[in-house]
This record gives C-alpha cells, structure tokens and sequence, in this order.
C-alpha cells in the first residue's frame, strides 16, 4: 500500500494500492507511522506521490459505507491525525501529482510545502457535492494554502482542476509534463532540503503555528457536528448514489 525508498537523504513515500490509493483505516495509520518514522531519522525531506494511475482519490467510500457508528469515528479520527502529521511534518515535503488528487487525496497535496502537477491531471474537492463536510482539518490545511476565499471557491464549487486552473485556484505550485514530474520534483525538494535545518523546520513551526492553534479550539466544536453528519442515513444515501453513478 505505501513502500518507502530514501536516496540521497532523500525519502520518497509512494502511495500504491494498485488502485487508487483510497484512504481507509489501514492506509491512513500506515502513512502517519511512515511519517513519524521518517521524522527521526536522518533523511533530509520527503517526496509523496502515487501510483502510474493516481496520487489518491481520497476517503475509500465503499468502505465507509460498511463501517458502523465506533469504526465511521475510529476512520474520522485516523483520517484526521494523518491529515495533521502530514501537516505538522518539520522536514520538507513535496507532492509529486502524477495522477488525481481527489478530495483527501487534495488535502494530503495541500499539506506539503511545496505541490508540482503533471499537466492533464486533476485535482480538487467535490465533497460539497457528494453531502460530505470536510474535517476541520482539512479546511484548515486549504485556508493555510489558499486563504479564506480561495478555500471558499474551491470546496463550493465541488469539482476539480486541471493544468493551468489548478494553478490560479493556488490548488498547486508548478506544472510540468509527465515525463518530467519526477525529476522535477526531486529538484525541489532537494532545494527545500538544502536550506539550513534548524532555519526550516523553526520557520515552518512559525508559519503553521496559527493554523494548530485555530485546530485546537475549533475541532473540539465542528468536528463531532461533522462526524454526526458522516454517520446518518441521508448521508449514506447520497454517497450510494455517487458510487452507483461514478465509481
């Protein structure tokens, strides 16, 4: 599901489900412990990126829809600490998007430092569409990237970007041809990893610390409203629906 290859100081974290890369209990723990893990140790930075089909496409729905009330709210919170690891993560951490970044799979993107796309690859989130409220989370790693409107733009709109209006939406930093994605993005995080340790990672600290604490007052008040809408019928429904009519 996730393999881990370090060269040069250098960690790349590749997503590979042989699918999609759908997040379910299993794949969310996995890449928070991979993270964890890479943190103490001497590795420099960390490359995420996909398989030859996708970067992920988010929560896996289908199971969602076979998890009772304790495991849909064991799922929300590992869903939850993924998003903030990845988001707190003191090295740097660049996503390569070299297929669909859908939904989760868009807030994993946003969480890193820096966000190269291969042209012709989609990225965004229609959870508005499908009845499904985001973690506060995930809200708040799009505000960190986009700001406020910008965050508003794109979860209301519900669909997703491609090329150079996923750039203009600030969905992602650089685009580059499929072919050279991979060394592309090998250079920038080689550039963010050369910059001084210590300046980095106090730096980063300081440009997320807002962020962590906004998350410290407001999940503790929006996140049981959203776990309460994940878990009613109505929104089992409507999710059943999207699958039967896209998946």
């Amino acid at each position: 599901m996730l393999t881990v290859e370090n060269s040069g100081g250098v960690c790349t974290i590749r997503m590979d489900d042989g699918k999609v890369n759908a997040m379910d209990l299993t794949f969310c723990r996995m890449l928070t412990d991979s993270l964890r893990t890479i943190e103490q140790t001497d590795a420099s930075a960390v490359l995420l990126t996909g398989n030859h089909r996708v970067f992920s496409a988010g929560v896996d729905l289908k199971k969602l829809l076979k998890l009772k009330d304790q495991q849909r709210d064991e799922f929300l919170r590992a869903l939850i600490e993924c998003f903030e690891t990845a988001f707190r993560f003191p090295k740097p951490m660049v996503a390569a998007v070299n297929g669909a970044a859908i939904a989760g799979g868009c807030a994993l993107a946003l969480a890193c430092d820096l966000r190269l796309l291969a042209r012709g690859v989609k990225i965004g989130m229609p959870e508005q569409r499908l009845g499904v409220p985001l973690p506060t989370v995930a809200v708040e790693i799009m505000r960190f990237s986009l700001g406020n409107r910008g965050t508003q733009d794109v979860v209301f709109a519900g669909k997703t970007f491609v090329n150079e209006d996923a750039i203009s939406a600030g969905l992602v930093d650089r685009l580059c041809t499929p072919a050279q994605l991979s060394e592309e993005s090998m250079k920038a995080v080689r550039s963010l990893a050369g910059l001084p340790e210590s300046v980095f990672r106090i730096t980063k600290r300081q440009l997320r610390a807002p962020v962590m604490d906004r998350l410290a007052v407001q999940s503790p008040q929006f996140d049981p409203e959203v776990m309460k809408v994940w878990s009613h019928p109505e929104t089992d429904a409507m999710i059943q629906q999207y699958i039967e009519g896209r998946l």
